[in-house]
C-alpha cells in the first residue's frame, strides 16, 4: 500500500521523529491511527 505525502510533510515528520529518537514512519502511522479512532468511527 502507498500514500502520497508532500516532501514538506515528510521532512517535518523526520525532524520530529529525530528529536524524539523514533522513526518517522511509525510517527506518521500513529498520527493516522489516532485520527482514525477519533474522527472516522
Amino acid at each position: 500500500m502507498s500514500i502520497y505525502l508532500t516532501v514538506d510533510t515528510i521532512e517535518k515528520f523526520k525532524a520530529a521523529a529525530q528529536a524524539e529518537g523514533s522513526r518517522y514512519q511509525t510517527m506518521i502511522s500513529n498520527v493516522l491511527d489516532t485520527y482514525t479512532l477519533q474522527y472516522l468511527q
